[in-house]
Order: C-alpha cells, then sequence, then structure tokens
C-alpha cells in the first residue's frame, strides 16, 4: 500500500498535501514552514506494521516447531484471491499439513485459537484443496492443523498446536 505523505500543521490536524495550501490561508492564515513538518506514514497504518510483525514471528516460530518434528516445510504465506495458507506442510507418510497460525501478545482479546470460527475453517479447507489442485496433488491425504503463539512481554512465547481441527 502506498503511503500518501501527510503534514502536520501548528494546531495538530492531518491535512494531504493537496489541502495544505487551501487550509494555510484560509483557515489558518499564513504559517511560517518551521510550522509545519512532513510526516511519511499515516497513523492508522502503524499498527498493522507492528501487527505483521508480530503474525510473522509467529509463523516463523511455528515452521521451525513444525520443522523439529519431522515434516518438510513445503509453502509459506501461499495466497489467492480467497485467502492465505500460512505454512503447508508435508508429513513423514507423504501427507500434507496445513497450518493456520494465530499470534497474540495477550489474552484481552480472547485465546487465538477462539478467532477461528466455522466459516473461517470452511475457507481454509477450500484454501487447502487449492492448493492441492495447484500443485498436482489432488487426491492426497490432508489436515487441516491450528497453531496458536501467545508472546509475553518478557519475550518469552509459548505454542499451542492442534492437530487435524477439520
Amino acid at each position: 500500500m502506498r503511503h500518501a505523505p501527510l503534514f502536520l500543521l501548528k494546531c495538530g490536524r492531518f491535512y494531504q498535501h493537496s489541502e495544505v495550501a487551501h487550509t494555510c490561508k484560509t483557515a489558518l492564515g499564513i504559517l511560517r514552514t518551521s510550522q509545519i513538518r512532513l510526516r511519511t506514514m499515516a497513523t492508522e497504518q502503524q499498527p498493522r506494521t507492528r501487527n505483521k510483525t508480530i503474525g510473522a514471528f509467529g509463523e516463523s516460530v511455528v515452521a521451525d516447531f513444525i520443522a523439529s518434528q519431522g515434516t518438510t516445510i513445503v509453502d509459506r504465506n501461499w495466497r489467492i484471491k480467497e485467502g492465505e495458507i500460512d505454512i503447508v506442510a508435508q508429513l513423514s507418510d507423504g501427507s500434507f499439513a496445513f497450518v493456520e497460525v494465530k499470534t497474540r501478545t495477550s489474552l484481552t482479546y480472547g485465546h487465538p485459537l477462539e478467532s477461528i470460527n466455522s466459516a473461517k475453517a470452511h475457507r481454509l479447507q477450500r484454501l487447502a484443496l487449492a492448493w492441492l489442485a495447484t500443485h498436482q496433488s489432488l487426491g492426497h491425504e490432508y489436515r487441516i492443523d491450528c497453531a496458536a503463539v501467545i508472546i509475553a512481554t518478557s519475550g518469552k512465547f509459548t505454542i499451542e498446536y492442534r492437530k487435524n481441527v477439520l
């Protein structure tokens, strides 16, 4: 997503670049350049970057956990129009595990696995079938797993892994 430059005026309000000249002349009078400073990122997009970083950390930790169990990570963050599969792993018996990873830094909004409702579970099943079809593996056995990563303020994390949720 492209970040449009925003200007922060002395009064504390945000204005788009095209609005600055008009606003400076009409509502606020003439301002000196020292009273205007450039901002490169919109305020509402800062938490999204933090959430993506936390999510990427959780996916990385779960991928390491899965690999340590003797499975092979085949694909990560596979995306189509309908959605994304976080991790695709091939088990030792040749079947596939499609893993949905949920990461949280607190339980304020509930346990991470509580966010997987029936609609999301069915979407994961459709995504798994789409992945199998596009990788000429349709007909192979598969399962859908979920992993919850909870990161404490100290930086320690716990992984709760549930196999075959569907």
